[in-house]
């Protein structure tokens, strides 16, 4: 339960930046591959101000693999893919849509290997997978399905309707991750979300407390 407890106040400081230029230093692969992430897991929570228990949610991105981006290279990497289009559904309560989600994934220690989706603005993950799996993927292919343990009680996302947040006590919630080929929804989308310092300081800072 310490590691638990421990893993579960990390801080995916998202420092976002809207903009359509990729900043100096952060690469993205060159060919175009359409790409849809997926991630499932059975918890209690809320959405749009709905209360459900035990409910199946799944979160879904359509997005490209050259919006991938590298924030700190392999081996140990971190990337994110800030370009697509997140939808959350919640089994007998509805959808909405997370337009501040982002995909991630940590390849090593002391946060991972793990893979997820986070909320660029609260700057806190919404919803991810622990796997050695992950160790070596940069989101930029197919992998999955991948199941290992998630967090819990994860941050308050901005949804389109609302909010959406898993309430589900930590260590108690195992989740899926997929990545599958994909078509694009929303490609061109204005004001990509780009990964700044910012998230370096997170990296520097969470190696230290760990």
């Amino acid at each position: 339960m310490a590691l638990i407890s421990k893993a579960r106040s990390r801080v995916l400081a998202f420092a976002a930046v809207a903009t359509t230029t990729l900043a100096p230093g952060f690469a993205a692969p060159a060919a175009a591959s359409p790409i849809e992430y997926m991630e499932t897991a059975t918890g209690s929570g809320t959405l749009n101000g709905t209360a459900f228990t035990n409910d199946l949610i799944t979160i879904t991105a359509f997005a490209d693999t050259t919006g991938v981006i590298t924030v700190m290279p392999a081996p140990g990497g971190f990337f994110v893919n800030p370009g697509g289009v997140a939808t959350v559904t919640v089994s007998g309560v509805g959808s909405d849509t997370l337009p501040n989600a982002v995909v991630f994934v940590i390849q090593g220690p002391p946060l991972g290997p793990s893979a997820g989706f986070a909320d660029s603005v609260q700057n806190l993950a919404i919803l991810d997978t622990v796997d050695s799996a992950f160790s070596t993927y940069a989101l930029n292919t197919a992998i999955g399905p991948i199941t290992g343990p998630n967090f819990g009680q994860s941050s308050t996302a901005t949804g389109s309707g609302g909010s959406f947040q898993i309430l589900s006590p930590p260590g108690l919630v195992n989740s899926t991750f997929t990545a599958v080929p994909g078509p694009v929804v929303g490609a061109g989308l204005p004001g990509l979300i780009l990964a700044g310092s910012g998230l370096l300081g997170w990296w520097r800072r969470r190696q230290k407390v760990a």
